[in-house]
């Protein structure tokens, strides 16, 4: 009998809801009874009632009839998120039952002596939770109306996480009175969140237009998570074979990833404030002791997760669940430097494909969102949202300098009021023509700077949308990096003026976080050729150049010395022709790219022998382009290095020039390896001489085989130049 004492057959906090709701209805009916008018049955009528119906329920508990507990509370056990039948388990019924006999007898107590209901029954009331007052008698508020309430007292980027946790909450708990939970309850609830896969909810199907998906459930998506990963767990623990080391090791890699515990402090205090909207701060203040909160304190969750932690383990402390939080790393020089070798800004050969590089013959840059927004948040450190919101109104000149004032309307999307700010334009921007591009939109009478990115219908925001067109972009250029993210480029901005030695408050200041100093917080738009000069110092080795295809300066190159290295081989025919050329990766022995040349016999043994045919046009643009994104160690010999280099400047020039280029321009020594027998040699000063209409262009090559970047002129050399 005491073992079956010690087993509730339901959650006794709900049971305890129940209970309490039960008294407030009664005690809610007993008021308006003796408040109305002379109601229709008499008082003896009333008794006689209130006799019959305590007589029922005294002969219920001697024969143990628990089914009549059903019949008084079962509609309020529902409303309260328990099953009926759970009413007619003895345990539960037992106490219905008896809490029924009580409000029987205050019932007649009242109706005999219509004494005040919430005097005479204040022990009641007390037992069961309820303050002795009119106030504790009106209606609970159900909890879809508290998430709505909370939503309209909540700032608008809150209001989103708001809606988040409350579609969980009304998953789970149902959409009960508020009141009726109680702080065990949040705990289950915040332990079932605790155990969501870390991407649920998106796998809906429904990310087409027209496409119907399928309605997912949160419940469930744990539920289909816990029985893969057990079944997983159960496999590597069958693996005899494994050490305990590879078994961890396997396991962190294949099990499920789950939310993470700061995730769950930021959904805790959502439903704090769901529940606040309902209760008020008298449950949910930050002054409520312990035991009498509905919502768990940072303390309390804090001890409660250490003992989830330690739940999650098999017996010989292997992990059964996981999470893979996101470790946000400002972008490596080599990230950045990518980049900015990417078709992105070096030019792509289709506007409608930015992630194809540009041939010799097509070549596209467009500056639109792609283009300025990396840019601005690398060099200025501004949020997606900030710059996509931006007006073009927004650049304006201050202190004689170009500015971007950012959040300047009042109703801008921010993440804080700090984040109203005033930034200059760095250099770097300028010298790319920012300054004549918003020129150019304001001629053509455009509001926004970025008008393609538009407000998604959701939430309001552009940088959702961008944030998915960048990130698809970047996966296919294969810079997608999970740590070095879009979000993460503004810290690299931070991390880069941490490095100059610059404040925390004037870092702050630039990426419009809280800050913590009065004269900080007051900052408005003082000192701005100073805060110029300290974006001017942070230098990202972006090299400006111009190109006559172009109305615009662009980026050539990118001084950035930490490239990867890629060791160039070539094959030559007997009349020392290029007729294969190799690229393999200096660290990993990698092809990155080999092609033989069309029309040249090219050798039929390894490595040769995978080398696919191109024309020669193609593999001279080819490799062209991967110049700009590797460092080229040419073969190890100077013949042969200058011999490559001006074989593949001749390709260069016969694009550039055209019809005025043949083979007779190539007027180095190197020209005799190709057989060309007229009239040259190295000492002219220069390599290459082509005649055009207007002029006579003279090139002269340089090369080296090592990292010095160092190249030695004569004076005749010299002289030519000048």
């Amino acid at each position: 009998m005491l073992e079956e004492l010690q087993d509730s057959p339901v959650c006794e906090a709900r049971v305890q809801s129940m209970l309490r709701e039960i008294v407030r209805q009664a005690m809610a009916g007993m008021i308006a009874r003796q408040e109305s008018d002379a109601p229709v049955d008499t008082s003896d009528a009333s008794l006689c009632r209130i006799n019959a119906e305590a007589s029922l329920i005294r002969d219920a508990q001697q024969a143990r009839d628990w089914s009549v507990a059903s019949a008084f509370a079962g509609e309020i056990a529902r409303q309260n998120g328990l099953d009926p039948e759970a009413v007619e388990a003895p345990a539960v019924a037992r106490q219905v039952l008896s809490l029924m006999r009580r409000l029987n007898e205050l019932g007649a107590r009242v109706e005999r002596e219509f004494d005040d209901h919430l005097n005479a029954g204040r022990d009641l009331l007390i037992d069961n939770g309820l303050p002795p007052s009119r106030d504790a008698m009106k209606p609970p508020m159900r909890l879809s109306d508290a998430i709505e309430k909370a939503c309209e007292e909540a700032p608008q980027d809150v209001e989103s996480k708001i809606r988040v946790v409350g579609k969980l909450a009304v998953a789970f708990f149902e959409d009960v009175p508020v009141s009726s939970i109680v702080l065990e309850q949040s705990f289950e609830f915040l332990f079932t969140v605790w155990m969501l896969p870390k991407g649920w909810g998106k796998t809906h199907g429904r990310n087409r237009h027209g496409q119907a998906g399928r309605k997912l459930c949160p419940l469930e998506e744990i539920r289909e998570a816990d029985a893969k990963d057990a079944e997983l767990v159960e496999e590597i623990m069958s693996l005899d074979t494994l050490s305990v080391p590879d078994k961890r090791r396997r396991l962190v890699q294949e099990l499920t990833p789950r939310l993470t515990d700061g995730y769950l402090f930021v959904q805790r205090d959502m439903l704090n404030r769901i529940f606040r909207a309902a209760l008020g701060k008298k449950r949910v203040g930050r002054d409520v002791d312990d035991e009498d909160r509905v919502v768990p304190s940072h303390s309390q969750l804090k001890n409660r997760l250490r003992a989830w932690h330690k739940s999650q383990k098999t017996p010989c402390k292997l992990p059964t669940r996981v999470s893979r939080p996101k470790r946000r790393m400002s972008w490596s020089l080599e990230h950045v430097s990518r980049l900015l070798r990417s078709p992105i800004y070096l030019g792509t050969s289709s506007p409608k494909q930015r992630s194809r590089k540009a041939t010799v013959r097509k070549r596209y840059i467009i500056r639109d969102a792609i283009y300025w927004v990396p840019l601005i948040m690398i060099t200025m450190g501004v949020r997606p949202e900030e710059i996509l919101q931006a007006a073009v109104q927004d650049v304006v000149r201050r202190d004689g300098i170009l500015c971007l004032l950012v959040g300047d309307e009042e109703d801008a999307v921010l993440k804080n009021e700090q984040s109203r700010r005033v930034l200059p334009i760095p250099q770097i921007l300028l010298d790319l023509g920012f300054r004549q591009w918003i020129v150019a939109r304001r001629k053509s009478g455009e509001t926004w700077l970025f008008p393609e990115i538009q407000p998604d219908k959701s939430h309001g925001r552009r940088s959702q949308i961008f944030g998915d067109r960048l990130r698809n972009l970047l996966k296919t250029l294969e810079l997608q990096d999970a740590r070095e993210d879009i979000y993460a480029m503004r810290r690299t901005l931070s991390s880069k003026l941490m490095g100059l030695g610059i404040d925390t408050g004037t870092r702050q200041r630039i990426l419009g976080h809280l800050e913590g100093t009065t004269i900080d917080r007051h900052y408005s738009d003082h000192g701005l050729l100073e805060l110029k000069d300290l974006l001017d110092a942070v230098d990202y080795g972006i090299e400006v150049g111009s190109d006559r295809r172009f109305g615009f300066p662009i980026i050539v190159g990118n001084r950035t010395a930490l490239q990867a290295v890629l060791d160039v081989d070539v094959a030559l025919t007997d009349r020392r022709e290029v007729s294969a050329v190799q690229l393999r990766d200096a660290e990993t022995d990698e092809i990155v790219f080999e092609a033989s040349i069309s029309g040249r016999k090219a050798p039929s043994g390894y490595p040769w022998n995978g080398c696919r045919q191109l024309e020669e046009m193609d593999v001279a643009a080819r490799i062209i382009s991967l110049s700009r994104q590797y460092s080229l160690t040419m073969p190890a010999s100077e013949e042969a290095m200058g011999f490559a280099s001006e074989y593949l400047a001749s390709r260069f020039f016969l694009e550039k020039h055209k019809e005025r280029y043949d083979d007779r321009c190539w007027v180095s020594e190197n020209r005799g390896l190709l057989e060309i027998d007229w009239e040259g040699g190295d000492t002219l000063g220069y390599d290459f001489r082509v005649q055009t209409a207007d002029v006579e262009w003279r090139y002269e090559v340089k090369s080296n085989l090592d990292y010095a970047f160092e190249f030695e002129f004569s004076q005749n050399e010299m002289r030519v130049a000048a």
